[in-house]
């Protein structure tokens, strides 16, 4: 009979246990502690066609900042750290996905539209350039962002696409 009382005492303890733990829900969320790319779709209008001039689409999220440029203020190190040397040129788009989005350039070309990957961060707006094969830019202007979630959660964020439409 000592035995019974044992697995009956389990038992309320295990269930004890699972409401206790259970109400710790309530207090907060955990989030995994790991990292994604978004990503800006620019439709651009006319831009597959033989005869098009864009050569190269690129953005900068924010309204102080120059589309496909590095920021302006560069971080100061501390301590022992060393700082990068000077950007490297770009080399040549191919139309196929690129090893470094930073400064935002197109990544992905599909058609008419043009996609670059950026980093977790969500602004309201940005710029963006289009540009042709000397690098001459045709248009630049504001965007407005709306970005939609496409995994991850609602409290810990995840990736996510805006997409405008800007004509050269």
């Amino acid at each position: 009979m000592g035995n019974g009382r044992s697995v009956a005492r389990a038992a309320i303890g295990a269930v004890l246990l699972v409401v206790a733990l259970g109400g710790c829900a309530g207090f907060s969320t955990a989030c995994p502690a790991i990292g994604w790319t978004n990503a800006v779709e620019v439709h651009v209008p006319g831009s597959s066609a033989s005869t098009s001039l864009v050569h190269e689409v690129a953005f900068c999220g924010g309204d102080d900042c120059t589309p496909g440029e590095p920021p302006a203020s560069t971080p100061v190190p501390t301590g022992n750290a060393t700082p990068a040397g000077p950007l490297t040129a770009r080399p040549e788009p191919t139309g196929t996905i690129t090893a470094n989005p930073t400064p935002w350039r197109t990544t992905i070309r599909d058609g008419e539209v043009w996609t670059i990957s950026t980093n977790m961060g969500t602004p309201h707006s940005g710029r963006v350039a289009i540009r042709d094969r000397s690098g001459t830019t045709m248009t630049e202007r504001a965007v407005d962002l709306s970005w939609k979630r496409h995994g991850g959660s609602a409290q810990c964020g995840g990736p996510s696409t805006a997409t405008v439409t800007v004509r050269p």
